[in-house]
């Protein structure tokens, strides 16, 4: 298992923390417009573009990482 993992870190050229990072930012995007898909089906009026906003960005920020292979990972937290 522990081959697997760090085999995988060597194909993105990431370090472990690099990676846990990017994917604790990733996972807070994916939930944080989960929560706003459900509040806009509620309430159809209120963020009409927010949650559909997150998820483009967080495809474009996937296309840039895949792009510059992870040499240049910035991380960004929304708070």
């Amino acid at each position: 298992m522990i081959i697997y993992i760090m085999s995988h870190l060597d194909d993105v050229n990431m370090t472990y923390y690099e990676h846990l990072f990017g994917a604790l930012e990733y996972s807070y995007m994916a939930f944080t417009s989960s929560i706003i898909f459900l509040f806009h089906g509620i309430f159809p009026d209120y963020c009409v573009h927010t949650g559909s906003d997150i998820i483009q960005n967080l495809n474009n920020k996937l296309q840039r990482v895949k792009q510059n292979n992870h040499q240049e990972y910035i991380i960004y937290l929304i708070i």
